[in-house]
């Protein structure tokens, strides 16, 4: 068994100062950076990814606005759940969380801090991340294949995502659908249908399976840990997407204030990419995500001598027309995602590649 400690806090600064937690025991000390986060925060420590045992906790180094709520040190099973309780975690404390400290060896649930309706499947591998996601991904988002189910055999040699996300909505959907035609499925995609219903990201109805809120974010160890964090940025502001509703008519909003070229970028890009770019909310979605994946002072950098040269190394043809837009929009990236991290930060105290609380 593990202890846990739990710190629940307010804070109504301005974010300047960044406070110093203390993890301690009798012959241990660790500390970790906070980036606070405006209104209450609960944060949570596991004693095997801190190699000790703590007795106690300070908090260093904060300004006027910071408020320690409550401290609580509880023993924490490491026994798998029957029911899928998950682990509550910040994005820094799961990217640091030991894969010896999972409670089953090829996979832990997290449960986000910041959005407790978002689950976060850590996997062992891509092969068993597929085993429990490829096939919704192709019904979900893969141009050409949406709402198809695909067996076994036709997915062998299609290439899914190595990272995941996924709304309520469209979990519910997923198994309503595969449960009216009889299809059968991966034992891997029951398991994350019970995992779903002990979550109440769905719930079970007379006519199939109908959303509650929030929705899943995967990825796996088997990524490198700069890849991890690039991963878990992107696919937590989706989840960011899923879980605040009112982020989602803020990012509307600017890409509703985009010009047409501006538009057809993220067409030619996201089509590139193989999603299905029919779908207006996953391409506004994707576009988000896209922008803030990664800090705003390395957006220009990101598009333009890397993905932008990689995209005309496939498609020549459209070297005029990219070149038309980078000339008449030469401030679209880091100008369209400085207004969707107003919007975020004013949401929810969060910024552009960075979903941390803890480093």
């Amino acid at each position: 068994n593990q202890v846990r400690v739990a710190l629940s806090y307010e804070y109504s600064g301005d974010g300047e100062t960044e406070p110093e937690i203390e993890i301690f025991s009798d012959n241990h000390r660790k500390s970790f950076g906070l980036i606070p986060r405006k209104g209450e925060t609960d944060l949570y420590f596991y004693s095997e990814s801190l190699d000790f045992v703590p007795t106690g906790l300070t908090v260093k180094h904060t300004d006027s606005g910071f408020k320690v709520r409550k401290i609580e040190i509880t023993p924490f099973s490491t026994m798998v759940p029957i029911d899928y309780n998950p682990v509550p975690a910040d994005i820094g404390t799961i990217l640091n969380y030991r894969e010896t400290s999972w409670r089953r060896s090829d996979m832990e649930i997290f449960s986000w801090n910041l959005f407790p309706d978002i689950l976060i499947l850590d996997f062992r591998d891509y092969a068993l991340q597929s085993a429990f996601l490829k096939r919704i991904t192709f019904f979900l988002e893969k141009d050409g294949f949406t709402g198809k189910l695909l067996k076994n055999r036709e997915l062998s040699g299609l290439h899914g995502w190595n990272a995941h996300d996924y709304r309520a909505q469209d979990l519910a959907e997923f198994f309503s659908v595969t449960e009216k035609k009889n299809f059968v499925l991966n034992p891997e995609e029951y398991e994350l249908r019970d995992i779903l219903l002990a979550n109440k990201i769905i719930y079970k109805s007379e006519n199939g399976y109908l959303p509650s809120s929030g929705g899943i974010l995967s990825f796996t160890m088997e990524s490198s840990p700069r890849l991890r964090y690039l991963f878990i940025t992107h696919e937590g502001y989706h989840g960011v997407y899923f879980s605040d509703k009112r982020y989602e008519p803020a990012v509307k909003a600017v890409w509703d204030s985009l010009e047409e070229p501006e538009k057809q970028f993220w067409y030619n890009f996201l089509d590139w990419k193989h999603y299905e770019i029919e779908d207006p909310y996953l391409v506004v979605n994707e576009f988000q995500a896209y922008l803030m994946q990664q800090k705003i002072e390395n957006i220009d950098s990101y598009y333009k001598n890397y993905i932008i040269p990689k995209y005309l190394v496939k498609y020549p043809g459209k070297t005029e027309e990219m070149n038309n837009f980078l000339l008449k929009y030469p401030n679209h990236f880091t100008g369209s995602a400085k207004k969707v991290e107003a919007a975020v930060f004013q949401l929810d105290s969060i910024r552009a590649g960075e979903l941390r609380c803890l480093y």
